[in-house]
């Protein structure tokens, strides 16, 4: 029969890539440091796939989106109370996924807060849109962050729309980002970086010594958490990764901790590239919650 038709509810924008309608049911609140989204109602709305069909709603809802302590109790809750619905119904508790159903899942959204510091538009011409992206803001929406993220800022505060991103820079990476206003121009400049001919480079502060001169650091990554969004250096199944180092300065804090600047070229575009390399080369990011010092994927050398 005909899939079912998910009517009356926002899709999410990584599908449309359209803000104009949510934009106008919220604002920002902003404090000295930081910006905040109010708490809101929200509808995560996705179709089934091949895998789910014939399995239990609950069973697949638990395993796949375990993001609460006990989760077949949360979403147990859910579909009694009719928060978690199959195609704008309420589902029985051992309903199976049929082809074409349509799950949507009811919630009041808490976006962590982001910085209060402003999306600067660097350059607006020939469709190409050159922005200076903050840290703590997401390029996309997702996991935790909607509203926060860079292109619902720019739909709201800018009325930039239809968007298409040409790279990404990671939550935490301030930095130049490219937008193409056109799908035609993001692949264009896309293909740019493919070939080489568009350079990226990083500047990073780093604690540890850094070796003298330009490094390579050829170490294959791997994806070690999908849940946590940790990923390491793994050689048996990792994809190859490189990336060049250079040490630009270095200073000793008083408590006898060495800093460095160092410039980061990655020749290729892994997630956490930059971060995992430094780690691996002795000398991570000082303030990277993840792969730093004292970040939860680091490993026992570094603590």
């Amino acid at each position: 029969g005909k899939r079912p038709q998910d009517k009356g509810r926002h899709v999410h924008p990584v599908e449309t890539s359209s803000w104009q309608e949510e934009v106008k049911h919220f604002d920002y609140k902003y404090t000295q440091k930081f910006r905040v989204v109010p708490p809101y109602k929200f509808e995560f709305g996705t179709s089934i796939k091949a895998r789910w069909i014939g399995r239990p709603l609950l069973e697949i809802f638990s395993q796949e989106f375990p993001y609460f302590d006990d989760s077949v109790a949360y979403y147990t809750e859910a579909m009694k109370n009719g928060r978690l619905r199959v195609n704008d119904e309420q589902a029985d508790l051992a309903y199976c996924c049929r082809d074409g159903d349509v799950v949507t899942h009811h919630v009041h959204r808490h976006e962590p807060p982001v910085t209060g510091h402003t999306v600067r538009i660097l350059s607006d011409k020939e469709g190409l849109l050159v922005v200076d992206k903050p840290p703590s803001v997401p390029c996309h929406p997702g996991g935790r962050y909607r509203r926060n993220s860079l292109l619902a800022i720019l739909a709201k505060e800018h009325a930039l729309f239809d968007l298409h991103t040409v790279h990404r820079l990671d939550r935490l990476t301030s930095g130049v980002l490219l937008l193409g206003k056109t799908k035609q121009v993001a692949e264009q400049v896309r293909k740019e970086f493919e070939a080489g001919t568009v350079k990226k480079k990083y500047l990073a502060r780093v604690v540890g010594d850094v070796p003298s001169g330009r490094s390579l650091v050829d170490q294959p990554i791997a994806c070690k958490s999908h849940r946590e969004a940790i990923h390491c250096i793994r050689e048996e199944d990792g994809k190859a990764s490189q990336t060049a180092i250079t040490c630009l300065a270095t200073t000793v804090l008083d408590d006898g901790t060495k800093h460095s600047l160092v410039l980061c070229e990655p020749l290729t575009g892994r997630t956490h590239q930059i971060r995992l390399h430094l780690q691996w080369l002795g000398c991570p990011i000082a303030n990277d919650p993840l792969y730093g010092p004292f970040g939860v994927g680091s490993t026992a050398v570094y603590r």
